[in-house]
């Protein structure tokens, strides 16, 4: 045998055994973790939950505390946010503005005792619409371009009980407890004007807008769908939900 292939069997002998150290020290080295018994948990250093039964390490349910509150002169019904300011819909005592720069002590900043009994809010651009019932059932529009002193803007009173409002575009769109959903054009918000209704079968008393659509919570109705694409012909296109 050449001395040249003396070598190359040597080299490929080396290489050979080198392949077989990585693959002795990798076997060695796989760990698969168990966490179908607790007997080798770190209970002083481990926050995370031990499921044995699937067999899973699990985060910690997220932990929830009270970082501050302000107690409203009546009932806060409904609640919206804008920057620095909380804006509730409290009850006898219309829009209370309170001041949350420091959410661990909100403060009063302003209010404006809508007339009827205030029971939901939205908010756009500098004005907050209020939806109130009582003795003045409708739509209040309070402007807050000042929020340490809002005033009224306009109202579109009607014979119905306002329990909760959403505003998408030049509309807002009223969750009426005895006359379903009211479409109120708020394209001047100085004179909010009707334009159009459906009345749901129960009793709405909340609704949300998405795309082309109203969603109206409808107490023993369920949950309806009305199309809004013409906020001035609306039609209830299904029930979601229906309760008898």
């Amino acid at each position: 045998m050449s001395w040249r292939s003396a070598a190359l069997l040597l080299v490929l002998v080396l290489l050979l055994a080198l392949l077989a150290s990585a693959s002795s020290i990798a076997a060695v080295n796989q760990y698969v973790e168990d966490f179908t018994t607790r007997a080798y948990c770190d209970a002083v250093n481990t926050t995370a939950n031990w499921d044995t039964l699937a067999g899973e390490l699990r985060l910690p349910p997220f932990q929830l505390a009270l970082a501050g509150s302000y107690d409203t002169p009546s009932y806060a019904n409904g609640v919206a946010i804008a920057g620095d300011h909380a804006y509730v819909a409290d009850g006898y005592s219309g829009l209370q503005v309170i001041d949350i720069s420091d959410p661990t002590s909100p403060v009063s900043a302003g209010s404006y005792d809508t007339p009827g009994t205030a029971y939901g809010v939205a908010l756009a651009g500098n004005y907050a619409y209020v939806a109130a019932g009582g003795l003045t059932d409708g739509l209040h529009v309070v402007d807050i371009s000042d929020p340490t002193t809002p005033v009224l803007a306009g109202s579109h009173e009607a014979p119905y009980s306002a329990i909760a409002v959403a505003v998408a575009g030049d509309h807002a769109y009223v969750a009426g407890c005895d006359t379903g959903l009211q479409v109120i054009d708020i394209s001047d918000p100085t004179n909010p004007v009707s334009a159009g209704s459906y009345n749901t079968p129960g009793h709405a008393d909340g609704v949300a807008i998405a795309g082309d659509y109203a969603y109206v919570a409808d107490d023993t109705s369920g949950l309806q769908v009305i199309d809004i694409s013409d906020p001035t012909i609306e039609s209830c296109i299904s029930n979601i939900l229906s309760e008898a």
